[in-house]
């Protein structure tokens, strides 16, 4: 017994008379309002998505450049670092790790270990690790970069000043 098979070939003409059939018997879609508050956030999203497109080129830019001043930390260019680490720091970039790095940076230049330290390459650097809570790794890379003049002061700083001679007591009569 042999059955035979035949293939269904629907032609352009019959396949557009469904899709017309189709669209003639289906029900249309009810228009829907959304809320306003929902169409608020929509353009809130997009404005943010919009300035994230146009912040990224920028922040990439400094991004790469703070990567760029740690490589050439790390390799003992402390000039090349430095000319990067300003340029970002000018720019506004003051994180904790942009400002850590520029201490690092700071403190690793001669002149911050030398006694004629003009430009008080040290002080700087405690100004930008001002505020910052460190861990303790970091902490003690920082202290070991630190100048021994800097601990100097610090003993001097500690001992106790002589006391003032108490002021003469008498009023008159």
């Amino acid at each position: 017994m042999q059955t035979e098979q035949t293939n269904a070939v629907v032609t352009k003409e019959e396949a557009a008379a469904q899709w017309e059939q189709y669209f003639a018997t289906r029900m249309p879609l009810k228009k829907h309002s959304y809320p306003a508050l929902i169409k608020l956030f929509f353009v809130v999203m997009l404005c943010l998505l919009v300035y994230s497109f146009i912040s990224v080129p920028r922040d990439y830019k400094f991004a790469k450049m703070f990567k760029r001043a740690g490589i050439y930390y790390q390799k003992g260019d402390i000039a090349s670092a430095y000319e990067n680490m300003a340029v970002i720091l000018n720019a506004g970039f003051y994180s904790t790790k942009t400002r850590v790095l520029m201490a690092r940076i700071l403190l690793s230049t001669e002149a911050a270990h030398s006694d004629n330290d003009e430009d008080h390459l040290y002080e700087r650097a405690l100004g930008l690790l001002y505020g910052l809570q460190l861990d303790k790794k970091t902490y003690d890379e920082i202290l070991k970069l630190m100048p021994p003049k800097y601990f100097e002061q610090e003993k001097a700083d500690e001992q106790p000043k002589p006391a003032a001679a108490p002021a003469a007591k008498g009023g008159k009569k």
